[in-house]
């Protein structure tokens, strides 16, 4: 930039990583969270696509990506278009518990908070239901979903090691 607020214009051309969801409707990176999940001291990356389809429903995911893989593929000097499920990322999958949870909504580093050496993270997913007559958890048809009788949860994933990859 040349520091005058002006002039300087960057495109999405530009981008040195694109990642892409795994299909139509995930919406991968409704939510995105910072933290260093497996504790190597470098920055990992949360995605969330809350609207993946599994079967005909959507429960969501979350997809952990190791910063030291984003970091080497970052460096390279030319665009990298890759899939978020490509095996040269090493993602760790999260999935909703079924139905229309909407599982990775909302995505939040909350620090490591059993003193391992690695944050933990939140996730959020606000569609899932309740049903007080049974006092059990079900799952509409997603077409009968209504906000208003939405509960929602959210789970705290404990950070661990991510896979280890010896070629890319």
């Amino acid at each position: 930039f040349d520091g005058a607020g002006e002039g300087d214009t960057i495109q999405a051309s530009d981008a040195c990583l694109v990642l892409q969801g795994e299909g139509l409707g995930d919406r991968l990176g409704w939510s995105l969270a910072s933290l260093d999940f497996d504790g190597d001291g470098i920055q990992d990356l949360a995605l969330g696509a809350p609207g993946c389809m599994k079967d005909p429903l959507f429960p969501g995911r979350v997809y952990i990506l190791p910063g030291h893989r984003l970091r080497a593929l970052t460096r390279r000097h030319h665009q990298n278009r890759l899939s978020v499920t490509s095996p040269g990322l090493g993602a760790l999958v999260l999935e909703g518990n079924g139905g229309s949870d909407r599982f990775g909504y909302a995505l939040a580093s909350v620090g490591d908070l059993d003193g391992d050496g690695c944050d933990e993270l939140a996730i959020g997913a606000p569609s899932v239901q309740f049903s007080a007559h049974d006092q059990e958890w079900f799952e509409p048809h997603p077409m009968l979903y209504s906000p208003r009788e939405s509960i929602g949860y959210v789970e705290v994933h404990r950070g661990r090691a991510l896979p280890e990859l010896t070629n890319v």
